[in-house]
């Protein structure tokens, strides 16, 4: 009695490799699915507002001074201009340095308006309910700007200062927290330091850190490309 062939079983190695195969074929096909997704989506845009436009102001318009102060300067000026007020030249130190602030604020004006054209036609209504509330949203963009830039300076100055002097492990300053900063910091201290004093001298160093010698921000080392020199 003849037997007929049995028919030949699979191998179950080969059907193993070819169940992981299709497996991870299909994962790489969902996942190229989901990226194909993800960068098509559109992200939604926040909508931009009068805050938002403010938050511009720290590094376009003025570093300090509140845009109240910027509108009150040039409202200062169009009433002088009507009622045929001249500024009188200078004379004493107070004046020269009173004229300079006014010269200051007002080219702030100007840059202003610049980034907030609707600001003279507001200024031009005789209500002024409406520009004071869009000055304090403007104001409000600004002041959230500058708390957001003084944020990440913590991260920025640290990893700054730790490239550029090539701190080592015990000497590099946190990215986390302001702990040794300023002038306690001998690198910090001397790019905070006037540019008229001389910051190697440990007398001087020590009088700034205890607080007995003034110190000017706007003469800081750290403003000017020379290291030494007089900010007078």
């Amino acid at each position: 009695m003849s037997l007929s062939p049995t028919p030949s079983q699979p191998d179950p190695t080969t059907s193993h490799n070819l169940g992981d195969e299709n497996a991870a074929l299909r994962r790489q096909l969902q996942d190229t699915q989901e990226e194909l997704r993800e960068a098509t989506q559109e992200v939604p845009k926040r909508p931009f507002t009068t805050r938002t436009l403010g938050r511009a102001i720290r590094w376009l318009v003025s570093c300090f001074e509140s845009i109240s102060s910027l509108t009150a300067e040039a409202d200062r000026r169009v009433i002088a201009a009507a009622e045929g007020i001249v500024d009188p030249p200078p004379i004493t130190d107070e004046d020269v340095e009173l004229a300079t602030a006014r010269n200051r604020t007002f080219t702030g004006y100007q840059l202003l308006i610049e980034v907030a054209p609707q600001i003279p036609d507001l200024m031009k209504k005789p209500n002024s309910n409406e520009l004071k509330s869009y000055i304090k949203r403007l104001q409000a963009g600004a002041n959230s700007g500058r708390t957001d830039n003084n944020s990440r300076l913590k991260w920025e100055v640290a990893k700054w200062i730790n490239d550029a002097y090539k701190l080592g492990p015990a000497e590099r300053l946190s990215t986390e927290d302001r702990d040794n900063r300023g002038f306690q910091h001998d690198i910090c201290g001397e790019l905070l330091a006037p540019i008229d004093i001389d910051w190697n001298d440990l007398t001087v160093r020590e009088d700034i850190r205890n607080g007995t010698s003034e110190v000017i921000p706007i003469t800081s080392r750290k403003v000017f490309s020379a290291v030494t020199g007089s900010f007078w």
